[in-house]
């Protein structure tokens, strides 16, 4: 168990509301951030900032060897050192977690000791206790921030969106197979319009042979095949609402497994990119969903860019761009997800310290 001795000056108040998104399209200055990491998480902030350098600016990565300090300065060109000191004698605004998930929260209390605000890779924590723990450092003032990017998926914006205009009355269960533990207790949580309800979690795992065809590194094309976790789970919450979660980790990169997301509501449904309603004088309508990227950056990109805007807003405002007792509750959904499929029976949830 951590004893947590860091002291801070000033008390970030605690968000209490339901969890809010926005986009900051107009920014004074150049965000400068730093990243502690050298994986694939950090490139894509490395991507971000090369491909929109009048907003974004990387003071310096800090990484442990020098091989892969040699290799992100070839090709990001960007200052890349060894040295904690001399990567925070640069000043950056806010830095980036983006070390391994076993290692980020140590990186999160080294940082969180000094008053450097945090931007944190997802999940938020990996045990209850941790995320107890950073409960605790920010109410003592520790500035934290989750990256949690598919709300600002462009699809998926658009679906909280119309959920919230009650196109399709009010929502009462999604089917969603299109991303991870956490990530889709994020996306269920914001389009079932959920606070901290309490809720039951059953589930299998199931083993699937497919072939592989693509990779975070490209193509696949010598015909593999590989054994891939087939998960289902069933989340009832209070409210008769309900997340109908499927989902194989081949999805992320695959070109035989697609993504597919179904939002039930008493007035109409949202099937992927289609929308079906009935109009107020009770006419059916149907409406497409826009899911293209319109700049540069990938979608994954843009979303990614749109958690560094709103944590230099956060550091300047105090505002959250994803409220920290809400990445807590979908980090603690995603360990309940876990725990009911290891378990294989139903697990209900208990009430945690950062819901109120």
């Amino acid at each position: 168990m951590v004893t947590l001795s860091v002291r801070f000056f000033q008390r970030v108040p605690p968000y209490n509301g339901p969890a809010r998104f926005y986009r900051l399209n107009i920014m004074q200055n150049k965000i400068r951030f730093g990243i502690v990491g050298s994986g694939w998480r950090s490139e894509i902030y490395l991507r971000i900032a090369r491909k929109l350098p009048e907003i974004f600016e990387v003071t310096a990565v800090l990484v442990r060897n020098h091989e892969k300090a040699a290799a992100l300065s070839k090709i990001f060109s960007v200052p890349v050192t060894l040295d904690k000191n001399e990567f925070l004698g640069l000043k950056p605004d806010f830095i980036v977690d983006a070390v391994s998930k076993d290692a980020k929260y140590g990186i999160l209390l080294e940082y969180a000791a000094v008053n450097v605000p945090v931007l944190l890779e997802t999940p938020a924590g990996l045990t209850v206790q941790e995320l107890k723990n950073i409960w605790k450092l920010y109410t003592h003032g520790a500035k934290i921030q989750v990256a949690e990017q598919y709300q600002f998926y462009s699809c998926y914006r658009q679906m909280i969106s119309l959920v919230r205009e009650h196109i399709i009355g009010e929502p009462q269960s999604i089917l969603l197979s299109s991303v991870h533990d956490y990530h889709a207790a994020s996306l269920a949580r914001l389009i079932l319009g959920l606070k901290y309800e309490p809720f039951s979690v059953s589930g299998k795992v199931f083993m699937h042979s497919i072939v592989e065809t693509q990779s975070r590194t490209g193509s696949i094309t010598d015909g593999r095949m590989a054994e891939k976790e087939q998960k289902i789970v069933t989340i009832e919450f209070s409210g008769n609402r309900q997340l109908f979660y499927l989902f194989n980790p081949v999805q992320y990169h695959s070109d035989l497994r697609s993504n597919t997301v179904v939002i039930y509501g008493e007035r109409g449904e949202i099937h992927d990119s289609c929308v079906r309603y009935i109009t107020a004088d009770n006419k059916t309508g149907i409406r497409t969903l826009t899911c293209d990227g319109q700049n540069e950056l990938t979608d994954d990109e843009q979303a990614v860019a749109e958690c560094l805007k709103g944590m230099m807003q956060y550091t300047e405002t105090g505002t959250e761009f994803y409220p920290l007792p809400a990445a807590l509750q979908d980090a603690y959904t995603g360990i309940v997800m876990d725990l009911a499929v290891k378990k294989g029976r139903t697990v209900r949830t208990r009430a945690q310290v950062w819901q109120k």
